[in-house]
C-alpha cells in the first residue's frame, strides 16, 4: 500500500501515553526484554574485552568498534522484542512469550539490517574515534545526529515484524509513514535518545559524589532499562498510529481489508 499524506498531525502525547500503558499490561516482561540489552552488552563488554585486547592489543585503534560489534546483536535482540512486545499489546492487550519470542526471532535477520541503518552515524563515529575520548560538545552532537537520521526509520522494526517485511522494503515503507510528520516524530525521538544516557547521570552522580564509591556499570545498565525499554516499545506505538493516520485503520485492519 502506497502511503499517502497525512490527514491530521501525529499526536506525540497520545503515543507518550500508550507507550506508558504498556507497562501496565506488561512491566516484567517489557523490564526483562530491555535488561537484555543494557544489562547483557555489559555482559558481553566484561567477557569480550579482555579476549579482544589480548587478541588485537590493548591500544588499537579499533577496538573500541570491536566492542560495539560484539553487543550489537544482542541489542538487537532486545530491541526487536521489545518492538513486537508493544505490537502485541496494541493488537490484542496481551503479551504472550512464546508467540513473542518466535515472531522476533523471524524477523531478527531483518531487525539486523534496519538497526545497522539505524545506528550508522555511531558506527561511523566510533570508526573515526580511534578510541579517543571524546567532549561533552561531541557527545550533544551525536545524540542529536542519531535522534536526526532516526526519526525516517523509527517504525521500521515494528514494520518488519507486523508486515513481515524485508529490511529494504521496511526501511521504505518507514520512510514513507514519517513522510510529513519528520518533525513530530523528532521531537519524541530526541526525547528517548536522550532519557536513558541523561537519566541515569543524573540519579547516578549525585550518590556517587556524595558516597565516593564508584557505581558499577551494571547499576548504570539496571536505572537504564526502563528508559530503554520504553523508547523500543514506542516504535511500535509510533507505527500504530502513523499507519492508522496514513491508511485510516490500524495495522491489524490492514491485512484483514487485503484478505
Amino acid at each position: 500500500m502506497t502511503a499517502v499524506p497525512p490527514s491530521e498531525p501525529l499526536n506525540t502525547a497520545r503515543v507518550f501515553a500508550r507507550t506508558f500503558a504498556f507497562f501496565r499490561v506488561a512491566t516484567p516482561e517489557l523490564l526483562l526484554i530491555g535488561a537484555i540489552s543494557t544489562l547483557g552488552s555489559v555482559g558481553v563488554s566484561l567477557a569480550f574485552d579482555p579476549f579482544a585486547r589480548s587478541l588485537i592489543g590493548q591500544q588499537h585503534p579499533w577496538i573500541d568498534l570491536a566492542g560495539w560489534a560484539a553487543q550489537f546483536p544482542v541489542f538487537v535482540l532486545s530491541d526487536i522484542g521489545l518492538a513486537v512486545a508493544g505490537l502485541m499489546i496494541l493488537g490484542t492487550g496481551r503479551v504472550r512469550l512464546r508467540s513473542l519470542a518466535i515472531t522476533a526471532l523471524v524477523a531478527f535477520p531483518a531487525a539486523l539490517a534496519i538497526d545497522l541503518v539505524e545506528n550508522l552515524p555511531d558506527l561511523i563515529d566510533r570508526s573515526f574515534q580511534h578510541g579517543q575520548g571524546p567532549s561533552m560538545f561531541h557527545d550533544v552532537g551525536a545524540i542529536l545526529i542519531g535522534a536526526a537520521w532516526n526519526v525516517v526509520w523509527m517504525p521500521a522494526l515494528a514494520v518488519a515484524a507486523e508486515e513481515k517485511a524485508g529490511p529494504v522494503a521496511s526501511l521504505r515503507r518507514s520512510f514513507d509513514l514519517v513522510r510529513g510528520q519528520w518533525w513530530r516524530v523528532f521531537s519524541f525521538t530526541i526525547l528517548i535518545h536522550v532519557a536513558p544516557i541523561v537519566v541515569p547521570l543524573l540519579i547516578l552522580a549525585p550518590i556517587a559524589a556524595i558516597t565516593g564509591l564508584d557505581i558499577p556499570g551494571w547499576v548504570a545498565a539496571a536505572v537504564a532499562t526502563p528508559f530503554f525499554a520504553f523508547g523500543s516499545a514506542s516504535q511500535a506505538t509510533i507505527y500504530w498510529e502513523l499507519v492508522r493516520l496514513k491508511d485510516g485503520v490500524n495495522p491489524r485492519e490492514v491485512s484483514t481489508i487485503f484478505d
